[in-house]
């Protein structure tokens, strides 16, 4: 029920906005209360798959010692 509000809302505001000169986004930020995320159990690991990818390229880079950085070598561009 609330997803399907929220996608409501979202499209009345885009049908209701004026046309933009430039690709707009939407970020979303939530409050995990009474979630203690140091207990691994606690932790979310889920991965999104974008419909449309990011429109970019995705540039990766390591900050690490000297044998972090050589694991790394292999899958970090910067």
């Amino acid at each position: 029920m609330v997803d399907q509000h929220l996608i409501e809302v979202m499209k009345k505001l885009q049908a209701e906005s004026k046309k933009r000169n430039f690709v707009e986004s939407v970020e979303l930020a939530v409050n995990l209360k009474d979630i203690d995320l140091s207990n691994p159990k606690n932790r979310i690991q889920e991965e999104i798959m974008l419909p449309k990818g990011r429109g970019r390229q995705v540039k990766v880079g390591v900050f690490g010692s000297s044998e972090m950085a050589m694991k790394a070598k292999g899958v970090a561009d910067v």
